[in-house]
C-alpha cells in the first residue's frame, strides 16, 4: 500500500494543503463583500467545493448541490455537506439515500443539461449521418456506430476509486471494437475515448491498429452530440453517454465485459440491451448492419428508463433547479 500513498501524501502536503490555505483565505474576504444567499455547487465532496460550502454555512449561506453525473459509487456524491441536494431522478434519489443522504434533503429536479435534447427529426437522418462520416473520413454511406471507452486507468485500483475501469478492461473494448469493425466492414464504427487521462504512447500505438482498418476511428475530443445523432447504436458501458444516447432515441448496449456484476443504474431500466461477452456484443451490433429499428416494446422501455433516471426528461429540469435555489435563499426575488 505505501508506493501507492507515498506519492499522494507528498502531493497532499506540499501542494494541496497550501492551496486550500489561500482558498480558505479568498473565501473569506469575498463573502462579505459579495453577500450571497444562496450557493449552487455540483458537488461538495473535492476539497476546494467542500471547503467552499463549509465556510459559507459558517456565515449562514445555504448552499445546493446539483447531482453533477450518475451516481456510479459513493465517492464523488457522500458525505454531503450542502443543505439541499437536486437529484436527476428517483433512480438517483434512492441509491443516494442507500448511501446515507437523507431523503428530506433531496429533491428530484430532473438534469438541466438535457432540457434541450430531443429526438432529432427523422427526415434528415441520412444526411447527419453523411456529414458526420464524411468529417471523420469514412465513406459516406452505411451505418455509424459508437463505443464509448471509459477514461484510461493508470493502475488497477482506479477501477475502485475514480475510472471503473482497469487496464485491462480497457484494453478489452478496444479489441472489441476492432473485431467488431473486422465483422462487419459496412458499418463505420467510433471509438470515443474519454478525453481525460489519456496515455500518449498507448494511444501511438493504437492510432497503428486504427489505420489497418479503414471504417474504424478513434476520437476524443468529436462533438459528441452531432455524432450521436447521426449514431444507429451506442456501445457504452458506465457512461453518461448512454442517457445521452437514450434521449436521443438512438439504441444502446451496455457492455460489461469485466468480471464484475452489473452495478450501473441502466440495466435494471429494461431500457437498454445488456451483454456480457464479446460474442453477445456481435450479436447485439448486428442490429446496426441490419438497419433494425426501435420496436413499440423498446420504445416503452426507452422512456421508462428515462422517468427513472432524468425525470422523463422534460425540459424543466433548469427551472426545478432555480426554484430550490431560490426556496433554499428565503424567498422568491433574485
Amino acid at each position: 500500500a505505501w508506493p501507492y500513498m507515498a506519492p499522494r501524501l507528498r502531493l497532499l502536503l506540499s501542494r494541496r494543503f497550501p492551496a486550500l490555505r489561500t482558498a480558505a483565505d479568498r473565501i473569506v474576504r469575498a463573502l462579505p463583500r459579495l453577500a450571497p444567499r444562496a450557493v449552487l455547487v455540483d458537488e461538495d465532496t473535492t476539497e476546494f467545493k467542500r471547503l467552499l460550502v463549509l465556510l459559507c454555512g459558517r456565515r449562514g449561506v445555504p448552499s445546493v448541490v446539483a447531482q453533477h453525473g450518475v451516481p456510479l459509487k459513493p465517492l464523488g456524491f457522500v458525505p454531503m455537506r450542502a443543505a439541499r441536494m437536486a437529484v436527476w431522478g428517483d433512480a438517483s434519489r434512492r441509491r443516494l439515500a442507500a448511501w446515507g443522504v437523507p431523503a428530506s434533503r433531496m429533491r428530484v429536479t430532473g438534469c438541466p443539461r438535457y432540457d434541450a435534447y430531443r429526438p432529432p427529426e427523422s427526415a434528415g437522418a441520412a444526411a447527419r449521418r453523411a456529414a458526420v462520416r464524411g468529417a471523420l473520413g469514412l465513406a459516406p454511406e452505411g451505418p455509424l456506430a459508437v463505443i464509448a471507452a471509459a477514461q484510461f486507468p493508470r493502475q488497477n485500483i482506479e477501477r475502485f476509486e475514480s475510472t471503473l475501469s482497469n487496464p485491462w478492461e480497457f484494453r478489452r473494448i478496444v479489441s472489441a471494437a476492432m473485431a467488431l469493425a473486422d465483422a462487419m466492414p459496412r458499418v463505420g464504427w467510433v471509438l470515443k475515448l474519454h478525453a481525460g487521462g489519456a496515455r500518449p504512447e498507448y494511444f501511438a500505438r493504437l492510432g497503428d491498429a486504427v489505420r489497418a482498418r479503414p471504417n474504424l476511428r478513434v476520437v476524443s475530443r468529436f462533438d459528441l452530440r452531432r455524432l450521436l445523432e447521426a449514431a444507429d447504436l451506442v456501445v457504452a458501458s458506465y457512461s453518461s453517454m448512454v442517457l445521452e444516447a437514450a434521449l436521443l432515441a438512438v439504441p444502446v448496449v451496455v457492455a460489461n465485459l469485466s468480471p464484475y456484476p452489473d452495478d450501473d443504474p441502466y440495466v435494471p431500466t429494461g431500457g437498454v440491451v445488456a451483454v456480457r461477452s464479446e460474442a453477445d456484443l456481435a450479436a447485439a451490433a448486428r442490429r446496426v448492419r441490419e438497419g433494425a429499428r426501435r420496436d413499440g416494446d423498446g420504445e416503452e422501455a426507452r422512456r421508462r428508463m428515462l422517468d427513472l433516471l432524468v425525470r422523463g426528461a422534460d425540459g424543466r429540469a433548469t427551472e426545478c433547479v432555480a426554484d430550490l435555489v431560490r426556496e433554499v435563499a428565503g424567498g422568491e426575488g433574485g
